[in-house]
C-alpha cells in the first residue's frame, strides 16, 4: 500500500471517528432531555406515587389549602431531611414517626415530642384513620386516605365457609358442588 494512500484513509478513519463520537454524544444528550421532560410529566400527573394519602395543614384556617404527601413509612418534622417536612415553631426537627398499619398509620413521637390525636389522645403510639386529627404545638393535620378501607363490609358467608369452614365429611357434598362433573376426574385421568 502506497504511503500516501494510507495517510488518506487514516485521516479520513479519524474524522470518521471524531464524528461518529459527536454524534453519540448528541443522541445520549437528547435522550437524557426526552427521559427528564417525560419524568416531570410523570410527577405532575401523579405527585403522590408511592404516598398512602396527605396530611392538610391547619384545615379550615386558611382560603387555600396546604398540604403534603404522607409516605408509606417515614419521619414528620422541620428539617430537609425529614420524609414529611411541617414547618412550624413546635415541631421539632424530627418530631414523629409514620407507619402504614391496615386501617390506617401508626404515629410514634420521637424522643421527649408531643402530640394530640383528635385533641384528646396522647400516648407513646397513636393510630391514626381517615379523617382524623394530629395536633403539635399549633400546628394541626388532618389526615386524608386516598383509598380508605370500608369499614364493617359484610362478608360473604360463602366464601367464609369455603375458606375457614369445616371439611365436607366423607360422603357429603360440599356447597357449590356439581352432579354432572362427578365422574369427569375418571375420564381425564382412569386408573392404570
Amino acid at each position: 500500500m502506497n504511503g500516501e494512500l494510507y495517510t488518506l484513509i487514516a485521516m479520513a478513519a479519524r474524522y470518521w471517528f471524531c464524528a461518529l463520537m459527536v454524534l453519540i454524544a448528541f443522541r445520549a444528550w437528547r435522550i437524557t432531555v426526552v427521559d427528564n421532560r417525560r419524568a416531570a410529566l410523570l410527577r405532575a400527573w401523579s405527585p403522590e406515587t408511592g404516598c398512602i394519602g396527605e396530611f392538610v395543614i391547619n384545615p379550615g384556617r386558611t382560603k387555600r389549602q396546604l398540604s403534603v404527601p404522607v409516605p408509606r413509612e417515614g419521619v414528620l418534622g422541620s428539617s430537609r431531611r425529614a420524609d414529611v417536612r411541617v414547618s412550624g415553631k413546635d415541631v421539632a426537627r424530627f418530631h414523629l414517626t409514620l407507619e402504614q398499619r391496615e386501617g390506617g398509620l401508626l404515629v410514634r413521637p420521637c424522643g421527649k415530642n408531643r402530640a394530640v390525636l383528635n385533641e384528646a389522645h396522647t400516648g407513646d403510639m397513636l393510630f391514626m384513620r381517615d379523617g382524623d386529627t394530629l395536633t403539635i404545638g399549633k400546628t394541626k393535620l388532618l389526615l386524608v386516605v386516598f383509598d380508605p378501607e370500608p369499614a364493617d363490609e359484610p362478608a360473604d358467608d360463602f366464601a367464609d365457609d369455603v375458606l375457614w369452614g369445616d371439611e365436607p365429611e366423607s360422603g357429603q357434598r360440599s356447597r357449590g358442588s356439581r352432579d354432572d362433573l362427578e365422574d369427569f376426574e375418571d375420564e381425564l385421568w382412569p386408573d392404570e
